[in-house]
């Protein structure tokens, strides 16, 4: 009986030892399969982390890379459409481009008021002062070969002006002015193209032209301005077959339609007689804007023709 006890005891003690090995063991199992998630969730973070941190350097990057591109692009488009036969506005007053055209960019910096103006090109600075100035700063090529910058104002009276800044030795010479809006201007086969007001007679637009040379504007002389508006003779008025001709050859008579053809911008103006389609000239008055010389003596357009345009 007590060997019985005996074996049984011990039976129990080696299954009691053996349900404890397997919970040891599936215990172990259970701690290295936790241990190995862990481990492998831990890995993949760091993982993702990487692949993360590297896609967002590479973003970073290409919106460097894009950044940089666009601001190449950009300076590119503004160096050829300077070229190009328009002025161009440099937003924000400010630019790099190579004016002298000798490989290095010159950084400029405008600012205005109505009154004042301030041009800055790689330093060195430009005051001036103008009337009623539009606060903008264009940049045109007119010879094909340097590039100039151009400052409108609209004028005491709606009279436009630009004035012409060339690059010369470092600094800015002022190579001129011309007497018309900023759209007004083209440059064609080397030539400068306007719309200013005539020099004499009527204040009405004409077609003008300039050259640019050695940082200076140049006025090219046409021969001929086209007006082409049409007014009536207040009186009798004899006037001239050809410049410098017979005066009495023509004769227009009081109550005539006539219509100014244009003028040599100097001191002979050319109409026609509507009615008839006879031409003639007529001859300024020496030292004044728009008086007549009718028979010796100065008679202002005005007791002569109703319809002339005059500004003021």
């Amino acid at each position: 009986m007590k060997i019985k006890m005996f074996m049984l005891g011990v039976t129990a003690a080696v299954v009691l030892a053996a349900c404890g090995e397997g919970a040891v063991m599936e215990s172990s199992k259970a701690e290295e399969t936790t241990a190995a998630v862990a481990s492998s969730a831990e890995t993949e973070s760091v993982s993702n982390a990487a692949e993360s941190s590297e896609s967002e350097s590479s973003t970073a990057e290409e919106t460097t890379v894009e950044a940089s591109q666009a601001t190449t692009e950009a300076a590119i488009a503004l160096s050829e459409k300077v070229k190009m036969e328009a002025p161009v506005l440099l937003e924000g007053g400010s630019a790099e481009l190579d004016l002298d055209q000798d490989g290095n960019k010159e950084k400029i910096q405008f600012t205005a008021t109505a009154d004042d103006y301030e041009l800055t090109v790689n330093d060195v600075v430009t005051q001036g002062t103008g009337w009623s100035l539009t606060g903008e700063i264009y940049a045109l090529s007119m010879d094909g070969s340097t590039v100039e910058l151009l400052i409108p104002e609209d004028g005491p009276s709606d009279d436009p002006l630009i004035y012409v800044y060339g690059y010369d030795n470092g600094g800015m010479k002022l190579a001129g002015t011309l007497a018309t809006g900023i759209h007004d201007i083209s440059v064609a086969d080397g030539k400068i193209n306007c719309r200013e007001l005539s020099n004499i007679f009527q204040t009405v637009g004409v077609s003008t032209q300039y050259k640019y040379e050695k940082h200076t504007l140049i006025s090219v002389d046409l021969g001929f301005y086209k007006m082409n508006n049409t007014v009536t003779a207040l009186m009798e008025i004899p006037a001239y077959d050809e410049k410098n001709g017979e005066e009495g050859a023509v004769v227009i008579s009081e109550g005539s339609s006539v219509k100014i053809l244009g003028t040599d911008n100097k001191e002979w103006i050319e109409i026609e007689d509507i009615a008839s389609g006879k031409t003639g000239w007529l001859k300024l008055a020496p030292d004044t804007y728009s008086d007549l010389e009718i028979s010796g003596a100065a008679i202002p357009s005005t007791v002569c023709f109703d319809g002339i345009i005059l500004a003021g």
